[in-house]
């Protein structure tokens, strides 16, 4: 059985030897006479069209046996089509004398089709000529791609004109080729971030539909390849998918079609439930309004404001409802918005009179002086409405986009949060970037300069979020200790419970999203379906390990663990059920018992991370031992535990201190300074090892920078809240605490389970590469953080919002 590629083979070969020919026959063109080009035979005349076929039986009939088929005898034959008279004609008729009865299967009918109308110059075969790469620029670079044309390709339809239904698409092939060994060296030293890993070229070919990639990887290994040192590795295919037959995807379709359908009837509801509430209010106002008129007993009654639906966001607008006992640093805080708050030392305070200057000024009635009335204008909400209200993307949203804080509340803390977020998808976008550009070594360039370290050194931005989930975590609950002065087995179990409802629905439902529906997101050359479906058959194994959070502990390598980068989940679940270790002494004034735990904490990180380090070797996400770090260190609980506990502390401290204490000018100063540096020493110390002699780090220098710089990271963090709070912070307490942080504040727990989502959906659709420079980086960067926020805005308010007000129907709150 032929394939077409034997054929466009044969004719780039013919071609190759054409310009051979006429180029060492030029001197003996120019000496001959006219008379001797007159009276020349045609070439065509001197074909023998019998020995051609003879030649070409066995490529025909299929033979995958390299001496089979006479090569070179062939091309001797075909020579004299591209001479004289014949060309590209000479071809074609040749190609229309092959019956179609040899050709085996559709793969090579339709090659052959193809060949015929591409010597006709017919658009639709230019077409898939010109829709197939062609070797491309920065090939020492790293662009190891050569892209065609995917939609053209696929565009393609062709139906051949013999009155048999013939019909043939376009599909886009990629050819991987593995290079010889000394290319291969050449590419790797310049390119050390493939890890010494063989860099082949891959070309992308539009092809017949009806060809298969075994087809195409037999007919193109042949001798004359080999003798190049080229292999031909695999052929992939890549096209758009269908959800013909996919019952996964079709279940989570109806699942999230079920939420926005709740959606909607909850907004309905919520709309027709707003205007009888305000017909109730209008109708009480009126009363008040009579009774005020009336000058019941001389006292003179204030106005009744009512808020409409045009209440501004950033205006309040619910009153200020307990908050819950935990407050993960990624999750919003049980947000009970307040009327207006403003903040004295760094902590939200409600504005309006005291309580006791609120109970001295008598309440008048229409029933007379200070006394109260029961009677209340707007009935009590059901159960049942509640539910339904539950999932009003208006009263969600409000509440999402609310722009202020409840009281008891840390405002530096937002900015922090959404900082760190960003800092979070930036480093993984760049890792992202490295694969979808051309110009690698320059990206390899620009990670050893100054300002590129904050990025390597980007995991610091998870340990932030380690810090400030302690830091919530202790200071809410010794807060709630102290209003109750003490702690019951209830408590307990709502303070688990709790913090299981908030994180695992949205969480679910996005692994649901990834295992699903996300690979239906992508659609391109620069997809990688192998990959992708390897990490979604993990999602289908194990996902009942994030389910129970202990996706770091069981099966927690990289092509292992179902959501790789929801390992932080999982170890901020078991911080939180080990933090009452700490803090329930630390609430109930056993301060001893309390620090010695945490001090614990911290030397397990310290010690682990140590004796690990050394155990592995070299420690690092960049070392070729980055597997092993990643499984065997980097997601374990116990190596991050100690950034969490300096974190507990903290809440304790400032619960302990209440926003008073005094900080000396000389004690803040210094404090600051020492802070200052250490965090742009463990931010740009990596620096050192590419200035000078470039020399790297050993394992030694390595371990000891692991060790010790997240728990520095922890210390600086410590102090610059530690002076926030209290009202020190100058503008860097007045930037963090900007209340247009606040509800980009509530997404960070769904931005950071779906960016990765994002961006393997943008580079999936990307069409080449990209050639990177900083505003390249820049422009993709800011486009996938809104596109991350907005995404996270809808989920939130669909999934993660409507499960956090279904929380308080069931506690009856």
């Amino acid at each position: 059985m032929v394939s077409w590629n034997y054929l466009v083979a044969l004719c780039l070969l013919i071609a190759g030897s054409q310009l051979v020919i006429s180029e060492t026959t030029k001197a003996t063109e120019v000496a001959s006479s006219a008379s001797q080009q007159n009276t020349q035979p045609s070439d065509r005349s001197q074909i023998d069209l019998g020995n051609i076929f003879q030649l070409l039986l066995p490529l025909l009939n299929g033979a995958n046996n390299d001496s089979a088929i006479d090569v070179m005898g062939l091309l001797q034959q075909l020579t004299p089509l591209l001479s004289g008279n014949g060309g590209i004609s000479g071809i074609s008729d040749l190609l229309n004398m092959i019956p179609s009865q040899l050709l085996g299967d559709k793969c090579a009918k339709d090659g052959l089709e193809l060949l015929k109308d591409l010597t006709s110059f017919k658009m639709w075969a230019l077409q898939m000529i010109d829709a197939s790469g062609k070797p491309s620029r920065n090939l020492l670079q790293g662009n190891n791609i050569w892209f065609g044309s995917y939609d053209d390709c696929l565009k393609i339809h062709h139906t051949v004109p013999d009155n048999t239904g013939h019909v043939i698409d376009g599909a886009y092939a990629q050819i991987n080729l593995q290079l010889p060994p000394n290319i291969t060296a050449i590419f790797n030293s310049g390119l050390g971030m493939f890890g010494g890993q063989a860099l082949g070229i891959r070309w992308d070919l539009c092809i017949p539909k009806s060809c298969s990639g075994d087809q195409i990887k037999s007919m193109l290994n042949i001798t004359q390849l080999r003798s190049l040192g080229l292999t031909v590795a695999s052929v992939d295919f890549a096209g758009p998918k269908s959800l013909e037959g996919d019952t996964a995807a079709y279940v989570s379709i109806a699942i999230l079609g079920c939420f926005v359908l709740l959606c909607i009837i909850g907004t309905i509801w919520d709309v027709v439930q707003d205007r009888y509430t305000i017909s109730k209010k209008t109708s009480g106002h009126q009363v008040q309004n009579t009774c005020k008129q009336n000058g019941v007993n001389g006292v003179h009654l204030k106005e009744v404001t009512i808020l409409n639906d045009k209440t501004q966001f950033c205006n309040g607008g619910e009153s200020n409802v307990k908050q819950g006992l935990d407050n993960p640093s990624f999750t919003p805080v049980d947000q009970s918005q307040s009327n207006g708050t403003s903040q004295t030392n760094g902590i939200s305070q409600p504005n309006g009179i005291s309580k006791s200057s609120e109970n001295s000024q008598p309440k008048s009635t229409c029933n007379g002086v200070g006394e109260k009335t029961n009677s209340k204008s707007v009935p009590e909400k059901s159960s049942l409405s509640r539910i339904f209200l539950a999932f009003s993307v208006r009263e969600n949203g409000r509440k999402l986009l609310n722009c202020s804080s409840p009281p008891g509340s840390l405002g530096c803390l937002n900015g922090i949060r959404v900082l760190s977020m960003a800092w979070v998808i930036l480093g993984h976008y760049m890792s992202f970037c490295v694969r979808v550009i051309e110009n690698k070594t320059d990206m390899i360039n620009m990670s050893k300069t100054f300002w590129f370290q904050v990025i390597l050194n980007g995991t610091l931005s998870v340990d932030t979020f380690f810090f400030l989930s302690g830091l919530l975590v202790s200071y809410l609950f010794i807060r709630e200790v102290k209003k109750t002065r003490k702690i019951s087995a209830k408590q307990m179990g709502l303070f688990y419970f709790h913090r299981f409802w908030r994180l695992t629905p949205l969480y679910m439902i996005v692994i649901m999203i990834y295992t699903n529906i996300a690979k239906y997101f992508n659609e391109g050359p620069l997809e990688v379906p192998a990959l992708e479906e390897m990490a979604r058959d993990s999602c289908r194994k194990y996902w009942w390990t994030n389910l129970l959070y202990i996706n770091n502990l069981y099966k927690s390598g990289q092509n292992e663990m179902c959501m790789a980068w929801s390992w932080y989940l999982a170890n901020d679940m078991q911080f939180y059920v080990l933090s009452p270790l700490a803090i329930v002494p630390l609430a109930l004034g056993y301060r001893v018992i309390g620090l010695l735990v945490i001090m614990c904490m911290v030397a397990s990180q310290i010690i682990s991370t140590g004796y690990i380090g050394w155990d592995i070797g070299d420690p690092s996400l960049f070392s070729p031992n980055a597997g092993r770090f990643f499984t065997e260190l980097y997601v374990k609980p116990y190596v991050r535990i100690g950034v969490y506990a300096i974190g507990l502390l903290l809440g304790y401290v400032i619960n302990k201190i209440k926003g008073k204490q005094h900080i000396p000018k000389v004690v803040l100063f210094v404090g600051t300074l020492v802070a200052g540096t250490a965090g742009l020493l463990v931010n740009y110390l990596t620096y050192d090892q590419v200035i000078g002699d470039h020399t790297p780090w050993g394992p030694d220098s390595n371990i000891t920078f692991q060790t010790l710089f997240r728990l520095v990271w922890a210390l600086v963090l410590f102090w610059l809240i530690f002076v926030c709070v209290h009202g020190y912070g100058g503008f860097v307490n007045t930037i963090l605490s900007w209340g247009a942080w606040i509800p980009l504040s509530r997404l960070t727990y769904a931005a950071y389970l779906i960016h990765l989502i994002v961006m393997a959906s943008f580079t999936g659709n990307m069409r080449g590469f990209g050639y990177t420079n900083g505003f390249y980086i820049m422009n993709n960067y800011i486009g996938i953080f809104a596109i991350t926020y907005a995404a996270s805005f809808i989920i939130s308010v669909v999934v993660e919002a409507p499960f956090l007000a279904l929380e308080k129907v069931m506690l009856k709150r």
